[in-house]
């Protein structure tokens, strides 16, 4: 078996919640099997060699809050909103392609940012790199 170089990607692996045990888990399960694990995230406490921060892919960062409200608390998106989405998008995509250059990314395991719509401008950008790279996911 070759090994591979997988890349890890939710809006944090931090804590004791769900999404951050099972990574860590599989992280282990995989390190053990030879393999290499790399994370990409808005916060973490996963190892810093081995881990891209990007603060506007967590849930929890100011303009994404707020793009949350216009889209869940509003009856109509406004084009200020849509322009919002979309510079995220564009400069996750920019983060997330730098991310499988400079690990040498060869497979994404993607933890809930495309499944949960609680970071658009993640999913999006995830959506985008997927579809246009075709990297396994």
């Amino acid at each position: 078996m070759t090994p591979s170089r997988i890349g890890f990607i939710a809006t944090h692996f931090n804590g004791t919640d769900r999404v951050s045990l099972e990574s860590a888990c599989w992280s282990r399960v995989l390190t053990d099997m030879g393999h290499e694990c790399f994370f990409f995230t808005g916060e973490s406490d996963e190892p810093e060699e081995r881990t891209v921060i990007v603060p506007e892919a967590d849930s929890h960062h100011p303009d994404v809050e707020l793009i949350n409200h216009e889209l869940y608390d509003a009856d109509m998106r406004s084009s200020k909103t849509s322009g919002m989405i979309q510079a995220l998008r564009f400069h996750i995509k920019q983060h997330l392609h730098q991310f499988i250059h400079t690990f040498d990314i060869n497979i994404l395991i993607v933890e809930n940012a495309l499944s949960l719509p609680v970071n658009i401008p993640l999913g999006l950008a995830l959506t985008e790199l997927i579809a246009e790279t075709g990297i396994p996911t």
